[in-house]
């Protein structure tokens, strides 16, 4: 009995070992494979939006569209400006507090005539300098006279705003209803449309009309409903506003002033840019100019010239003998005096400092009308 229970034991102790041979441990799982790394995020567009009190049909509002798109260009779309047109979001008389506070976050404006004591001394390209017919002097004129005169960049800074363009469109002509003007005294005792302060309300005061201020958007109704005999200003925007339709006559005259329009943005938001995107703004800036001249005035006041003649309205050149009239109307000196005494006051510079920043602008006006000789 026992020998058979021991023969037992070592069959099962044999299967047990052939079993536990042909047995092969199982392989460790492979590790899992690492995860693909995320991709990088696509950068976020900086979306600007940019305020205009008036309409896209103007020259300069043209090229001011040309400005923004080719911000978004050369950014490669990293950056979307959208326009607002018409005072939605701004007129043009809101415009500073609205850009500088950042309720927008840029704006187009003239700048200077609209807000006088937010920029006085930028008031000296609109100030009293009368007659040239040279528009791109003063254009370039006052491109310049901001990087040569460091007080002027700091209005723009104090008003939290950094300016991007500049630019003016011609030189300062009136645009009639009903009534010619062949000679100073056919303006006496008229409601004349003016901009600005120390410029053009001087002469036209001084001709015997009455100066009514009223921005540029809204002179089409006043010039319609009979609330003004005639308008100041540039005969590119007589075209572009289409005061043509309810005008006659166009008198050039070339009294001189340059509003001093372009697009400003906001302070806060500019140093909140990368820097690569504040250079591509920069670049574009460069251009501006050069590209604004000869792409959109030029080319424009031309079509000026056929529109008026299709539309019917007669242009009416005024006589050296009436040109030495209106020049005559108000002495240099007298009319430097008040805008002089304003400046300094209000920018709380010397009259000495203001009367150079003057005769800086005088200069580069010459310098510039030896350069570009275009004349209206």
């Amino acid at each position: 009995m026992k020998k058979l229970f021991f023969i037992i034991l070592t069959v099962i102790f044999a299967a047990t070992l052939t079993i536990g041979g042909c047995t092969k441990e199982a392989p460790a799982p492979a590790p899992a494979p690492a995860p693909a790394p995320a991709p990088a995020p696509a950068p976020e567009t900086i979306k600007l939006n940019c305020a205009f009190g008036s309409g896209p049909q103007a020259f300069n509002a043209r090229c001011s569209a040309w400005y923004m798109e080719e911000v978004g260009r050369r950014s490669g779309g990293k950056v979307e400006i959208t326009p607002h047109w018409g005072g939605v979001l701004a007129s043009s008389r809101e415009m500073t507090e609205a850009v500088g506070s950042g309720a927008v976050d840029m704006g187009a404006n003239s700048w200077a005539p609209y807000d006088p004591q937010v920029f006085p001394l930028h008031t000296v390209t609109d100030g009293p300098l009368p007659f040239t017919k040279v528009p791109y002097a003063l254009n370039y004129a006052g491109i310049e006279l901001e990087k040569v005169v460091p007080e002027l960049e700091a209005e723009n800074t104090k008003a939290g705003m950094k300016r991007l363009t500049y630019q003016n469109g011609g030189i300062c002509d009136i645009i009639m209803r009903e009534k010619p003007v062949r000679k100073v005294e056919d303006l006496n005792g008229l409601q004349i449309r003016v901009a600005g302060k120390y410029l053009l309300p001087p002469l036209v005061e001084a001709a015997g009309a009455v100066p009514v201020f009223l921005p540029m958007p809204e002179v089409y109704d006043g010039l319609q409903k009979g609330m003004i005999d005639g308008a100041t200003g540039l005969a590119n925007l007589f075209m572009g506003f289409k005061f043509y339709e309810v005008c006659k006559y166009h008198i050039s005259i070339g009294m001189g002033g340059d509003a001093g329009e372009g697009i400003m943005i906001n302070l806060d938001v500019w140093n909140s840019l990368p820097s690569d995107v504040q250079k591509v703004f920069m670049d574009v800036t460069e251009d501006h100019p050069e590209v604004y001249v000869k792409d959109f005035a030029l080319p424009d006041y031309g079509h000026t010239t056929q529109v008026f003649e299709e539309a019917g309205l007669e242009t009416i050149e005024l006589s050296e003998e009436e040109l030495a009239k209106w020049k005559s109307l108000v002495p240099i000196e007298e009319h430097v005096a008040p805008w002089v005494k304003f400046a300094a006051e209000t920018s709380g510079l010397s009259e000495a400092r203001v009367k150079e920043i003057l005769e800086i602008y005088k200069q580069l006006v010459d310098k510039y009308a030896a350069m570009y000789t275009d004349k209206w």
